[in-house]
């Protein structure tokens, strides 16, 4: 005597996915966020036929190269010209990129789409992720040094003499990148201190710094296993 299959079970081919509300949260938000730069300027690796990949790579590091010289030519500006106007002008700007930076490293780490049925697209090699990752990560903190120095009334620099210390002087753009490079780097001398409302950039850049290291460290291990599971097949 046989017996029967249960009815309406679905065959399970392993343990369950679980999402959740917070991740699809996130998930639709960094979507949201890189959805016009995807569909107008340079689109995910992802979407793109084969042929059309090495355009598509070269053309995403040409509009990243046309970022960072923006960026350095902003912080010239904010170094160089007395129109207080600038600063208004530039500061969204470095908000958007600094904001735009996380959103890309998440959106390809965390959350990359399957290609469309049929269509094989080829992976990025893992030395690729390492440079942009670096590329990313000191692209921040450049912005970040530029809405520094853009407020240097509100950065506290100790001036060190062989006889002592010093009054505190106005800080200048290189004490703000220093700011920048020792908060990411998380080195933190405390010659060079945020006061005021830049404390809370302060926090946020330690913590952009984090987010960008880890994401570039688990999309290069990503790449090694995404290319190791295609060779055994």
């Amino acid at each position: 005597m046989t017996s029967k299959p249960k009815a309406n079970v679905a065959p399970r081919s392993g343990p369950p996915i679980v999402v959740g509300p917070l991740t699809r949260t996130v998930r639709h938000l960094v979507i949201g966020l890189k959805a016009p730069i995807e569909r107008w300027v340079v689109p995910p690796y992802w979407t793109v036929q084969p042929s059309e990949a090495d355009g598509r790579t070269r053309w995403a590091d040409c509009f990243l190269g046309i970022l960072i010289a923006l960026d350095t030519l902003g912080l010239l500006a904010l170094r160089f010209s007395q129109a207080r106007a600038l600063v208004y002008v530039l500061l969204p700007f470095f908000a958007w990129r600094i904001v735009d930076i996380v959103a890309t490293a998440t959106r390809i780490t965390l959350f990359p789409e399957d290609p469309r049925e049929g269509v094989v697209v080829p992976l990025p090699i893992p030395a690729r992720a390492v440079v942009l990752g670096f590329t990313y990560f000191f692209e921040s903190i450049i912005c970040f040094g530029a809405i520094y120095s853009a407020f240097p009334k509100f950065l506290s620099v100790a001036a060190n003499a062989a006889a002592g210390n010093t009054p505190a002087k106005m800080a200048t753009m290189m004490d703000a990148m220093h700011l920048s490079f020792v908060t990411a780097f998380t080195i933190g001398y405390g010659d060079v201190a945020p006061l005021g409302w830049l404390r809370p950039v302060a926090w946020a850049q330690g913590a952009c710094s984090l987010i960008l290291v880890v994401l570039m460290i688990g999309r290069y291990v990503g790449l090694l296993q995404a290319i190791g599971q295609r060779d055994r097949q």
